[in-house]
């Protein structure tokens, strides 16, 4: 988790430039629950599981209609273990967000994942979702996401192409500050 942070803090330091482009960054948290279907190497380990997911990330707008950002998605399995815990987290390295109506926006997003099991497990993923706000401040989202991790041990003749395969889709109520 601190690797994660640590890059994450390194790319919103990277993104801001002055303070006064600091002004132009809006934060955002939210909270939802996740459908997920999960498979390693080819097998189904847990098939179609709700799990809680907390959402953190900063966007900033473009123009009138285009946002950009980072952010975090952590699907929650154990919140007070992190080692071999099976929570997934899903770094939003460049989130884009397009606003096609005063209510409605897209997102899609492509980015690097961390799956916490026994051994690490480091991936990739990619997403995209609809997003209708309320408000200004507050928002609904429904993501779909794809996530691939690898554990795999080419010294080990038991632990090559040892891979999971996430999917999973998320509604959230995400509050922008």
């Amino acid at each position: 988790m601190a690797l994660v942070t640590k890059y994450g803090l390194l790319a919103l330091g990277l993104m801001t430039f002055s303070s006064s482009a600091l002004a132009s960054w809006w934060p955002y948290v939210g909270a939802g629950a996740s459908y997920m279907h999960h498979r390693q190497r080819g097998i189904d380990i847990e098939e179609n599981k709700v799990r809680p997911t907390l959402q953190f990330g900063v966007m900033r707008e473009i123009n009138q209609d285009w946002s950009m950002g980072t952010g975090v998605d952590v699907l929650v399995k154990d919140i007070a273990s992190w080692g071999d815990s099976g929570n997934l987290l899903m770094w939003r390295v460049a989130n884009f967000e397009y606003q096609f109506s005063p209510n409605w926006a897209i997102n899609g997003y492509g980015g690097a994942a961390r799956y916490y099991r026994e051994t690490s497990a480091w991936g990739y993923g990619v997403g995209g979702g609809l997003q209708y706000y309320l408000n200004d401040n507050l928002s609904i989202a429904a993501d779909i996401n794809w996530t691939d991790t690898d554990t795999s041990d080419n010294w080990n003749p038991e632990l090559t192409h040892n891979k999971d395969l996430f999917v999973w889709g998320t509604v959230a109520l995400r509050y922008r500050f």
